[in-house]
């Protein structure tokens, strides 16, 4: 059984909470739903700076997870994203 989900949301797609909903469902339906997860919103690059802090809030709340928002494209959040896979795999941080 794995340790950890990732579970990386386009963030350019309108429909961002919905897909979260569908694939918190799958993840039950395939009795995955107690393994921790972080939600990453990916393709910030895209998006206008003002809304990402909503759709972070939203998605914590959804998702009663850790959400780290990136831009695989630029690079933005990978570090903090690591640190917290990091974290959560090995309760500990990164020095």
């Amino acid at each position: 059984m794995a340790s950890l989900i990732l579970l990386v949301l386009d963030g350019s797609m309108p429909d961002v909470l919905e897909t979260l909903e569908v694939v918190e469902d799958t993840l039950f339906d395939i009795d995955a739903s107690t393994i921790p997860r972080i939600v990453v919103l990916n393709k910030i690059d895209k998006l206008d700076s003002t809304l990402i802090p909503f759709l972070q809030t939203r998605l914590e709340l959804q998702s009663k997870a850790s959400v780290k928002v990136i831009s695989a494209l630029t690079g933005e959040g990978i570090e903090d994203l690591l640190q917290e896979v990091e974290s959560q795999l090995f309760n500990k941080t990164i020095t």
